[in-house]
């Protein structure tokens, strides 16, 4: 509340008009919207697939290993089935390794039955590791091998030249 003396000079320059109601002003600009990158982490899925459920909001706190979101991705099976034959004809090859090789040692087989069960050894890939862990676990450990490759290399995964699902790795790499 301002109060001014009887006669005062300021009391002739004070006017009073109607309240109106104010206008809405809309302003047009032309801009681009980006992301906030010291707030933004990028997902990735190791699997293209459809997003089944939402488990978080945006705005949302997250932890590491927290659920996101659930796909459901098709070639998940396809790489399992792919797994366990794979685990198959490696326990076989081992197998029949064995017994070539005590054959062998016996006397009873030749050199070259012996030499083939190597090969098929060898054919199979590898060692088979059984373990305890998620399959989606090995997927995003292979994943973050991949990325770390392609960053050793100079390449940004961010921004890939080609798309490729298939991930390579070396002997070296995999020991």
């Amino acid at each position: 509340m301002v109060i001014f003396a009887p006669g005062s000079a300021q009391i002739s320059s004070i006017s009073s008009v109607p309240i109106e109601p104010r206008r809405d002003m809309v302003l047009r600009f032309n801009g681009r919207l980006v992301w906030n990158e010291d707030r933004t982490v990028r997902v990735f899925a190791p699997f293209g697939g459809r997003v089944s459920s939402i488990a978080v909001r945006p705005g949302d706190r997250v932890k590491a290993g927290q659920t996101l979101a659930v796909l459901a991705a098709p070639e998940l099976g396809v790489v399992q089935a792919e797994a366990r034959k794979a685990e198959q004809d490696s326990a076989l090859a081992q197998k029949n390794l064995a017994r070539v090789q005590e054959l062998y040692n016996a006397g009873v087989a030749p050199a070259k039955d012996l030499q083939a069960a190597q090969a098929d050894v060898a054919r199979t890939g590898a060692r088979f590791v059984c373990h305890v862990r998620d399959p989606l676990a090995d997927l995003v450990l292979v994943q973050r091998v991949a990325l770390a490759r392609a960053r050793a290399r100079g390449l940004d995964p961010d921004n890939p030249r080609s798309l490729t699902r298939s991930v390579m790795l070396d002997a070296a790499a995999a020991s």
